[in-house]
């Protein structure tokens, strides 16, 4: 089973969409984290494992991504408002 966007081979068929992040610093944070997303799938890739939980491992990653980006996000935020 591959996942939705990708072909049998892993790789993306269509661009993925990304969402701007206007600091810097969290876009940086955004990136890194993305950028060991894909590593993992690479990883996952050539192990060998099953597209079925290679998919399910990627999907929990990539929940977990944008759950500790939105974190950061609304911990910066009473900062940011402090400032102006």
């Amino acid at each position: 089973m591959a996942l939705p966007g990708y072909a049998r081979q892993e790789r993306p068929t269509n661009r993925r969409s990304c969402v701007v992040v206007t600091d810097d610093r969290l876009q940086r944070r955004a990136d890194g984290l993305a950028a060991r997303v894909e590593a993992l799938g690479e990883a996952l890739r050539t192990s060998g494992a099953s597209d079925e939980a290679s998919a399910q491992l990627l999907s929990q990653a990539s929940a977990a991504v944008l759950q500790a980006l939105r974190l950061e996000a609304l911990v910066e935020q009473p900062a940011q408002l402090s400032y102006s």
